[in-house]
């Protein structure tokens, strides 16, 4: 978010304190029916090409980036403790263990104390649906890890959608832009030929001018960079489900629940990566809370 804040000063501060510094006035480059008809037109060409379904996953795009945002390192902790706890749990007890724990996730002891995984519910979901999957399979593992990867491949393609969308919007904002200046022009070619004054066609064609700056500027200020940060976020989003996949794998060749986990540390890229050493001394307090 700092980041965010930095860049957003650095943009306002280079495109409008150099206007002004230049003598320009704010006025001139904030027309609300400008702001209005290039805003507009692209808010309903997004609506027009896309689906209830995409703008959904938007939102839960938007969602997942700032929950990932909020949670920060705490969420590779509990991930890869609750991890280490549930292969633990299946190690020790035998798979049957896990079924109170993955019947009802919300109501599990194991899943309690990784609260911030369990605000996650399609990571959560992934994960149950993984473990019943890995018990009750009678394929190979090589088989389950196929079918793990193209559930995570078409889980990323659908979360880039909504993504790949706002993208095409940026790319077309400068069209919405001359669309606006376009109409402005053919105002002012009007007025010139009902004979107005010089002045007003100046205005009127600086003023047309104001939509082509809001498409441009939205373009390569706004929409492309948010839409690059969201992309970014995608792909640390699904390094979640990257990392149970690991870890169950290596569980099903035969590594320790410890070693497990190690692999699906290996996985992550929330923050800054955990060592070995960090992830030891984790399940050292999970099980001593046991």
């Amino acid at each position: 978010m700092k980041l965010l804040m930095l860049g957003a000063a650095v943009i306002g501060g280079s495109v409008f304190g150099m206007f002004w510094l230049n003598g320009g006035q704010f006025q001139t480059v904030f027309h609300l029916n400008e702001l209005v008809l290039v805003v507009g037109t692209a808010l309903g060409a997004f609506l027009v090409g896309n689906t209830a379904r995409v703008l959904g996953d938007l939102r839960a795009v938007v969602v997942a980036a700032m929950r990932r945002r909020r949670h920060g390192d705490a969420f590779e902790q509990e991930l890869l403790t609750l991890t280490y706890s549930l292969l633990q749990t299946s190690s020790r007890d035998g798979v049957r263990a896990l079924d109170v724990h993955l019947d009802d996730p919300s109501r599990s002891p194991i899943f309690q104390r990784s609260r911030h995984v369990l605000s996650n519910t399609k990571l959560v979901d992934f994960t149950v649906d993984a473990l019943r999957v890995a018990s009750l399979s009678k394929g190979s593992r090589s088989e389950l890890d196929s079918l793990l990867a193209m559930e995570i491949e078409s889980r990323e393609r659908r979360m880039m959608h909504p993504v790949q969308a706002l993208h095409k919007l940026g790319e077309s904002m400068p069209g919405f832009g001359i669309i606006a200046a376009v109409l402005g022009l053919v105002l002012a070619m009007y007025d010139i030929g009902a004979g107005a004054a010089t002045a007003t066609i100046t205005r009127q064609v600086a003023v047309a001018m104001v939509g082509t700056f809001f498409g441009v500027f939205a373009c390569y200020a706004v929409i492309g960079p948010l839409a690059n940060r969201l992309s970014q976020s995608v792909v640390v989003e699904m390094t979640g489900y990257e990392c149970v996949h690991a870890a169950l794998i290596a569980f099903l060749s035969g590594k320790t629940p410890l070693l497990s986990a190690d692999a699906g540390r290996r996985m992550l890229q929330y923050g800054t990566l955990p060592s070995f050493n960090a992830l030891e001394g984790w399940v050292r307090n999970v099980e001593n809370e046991r």
